[in-house]
């Protein structure tokens, strides 16, 4: 996982990112396959993340694909907040101190195999990223919009909350 953030911050260029999910599979043979889907479509708002990821999940699951851990590369917004901050809680898109970042965050199926990579960029005068920053690792960071996948990759076998 540390590759492919490694490879999709070198090869950053322009004004966005298209988001790409990578699934890592293992055939019955014993065999590892990763399919890297682009989403080219629109993945703004949490409705269309959602029914997305949890299509490409049960895809997954229809084609008998023994999924061992996605990654998820992408732009986002991120803030933080200080433990004293008493302000109602907001997403990170509308927080008024949020930063830009590029993401690459990795679930497996244990909760150890997590991952978040998020690296900071700002907007040149030609609104094209570019880096603000050095990379911030966080193991065993939960992000929400990756279980979507996996309740996609399960909705056969688990009911859908």
């Amino acid at each position: 996982m540390r590759d492919h953030a490694k490879f999709t911050i070198e090869h950053l260029s322009g004004e966005s990112l298209t988001p790409e999910l990578m699934v890592i599979t293992r055939t019955m043979e014993g065999e590892d396959e990763i399919t890297l889907c682009c989403l080219a479509v629109p993945f703004n708002e949490d409705k269309e993340k959602h029914d997305i990821l949890f299509g490409i999940g049960k895809k997954f699951y229809q084609e008998q694909k023994v999924t061992m851990a996605v990654i998820l590369a992408s732009e986002a917004w991120m803030a933080s907040r200080s433990i004293n901050d008493t302000s109602p809680p907001v997403q990170p898109r509308h927080d008024p101190n949020r930063k830009e970042h590029i993401i690459v965050v990795g679930s497996g199926l244990q909760e150890h195999q997590r991952l978040l990579i998020a690296t900071p960029i700002r907007r040149n005068e030609k609104n094209e990223m570019v880096l603000d920053g050095e990379p911030k690792e966080i193991p065993t960071a939960k992000f929400p919009l990756l279980e979507w996948f996996w309740r996609g990759f399960f909705a056969a076998v688990l009911p859908r909350p």
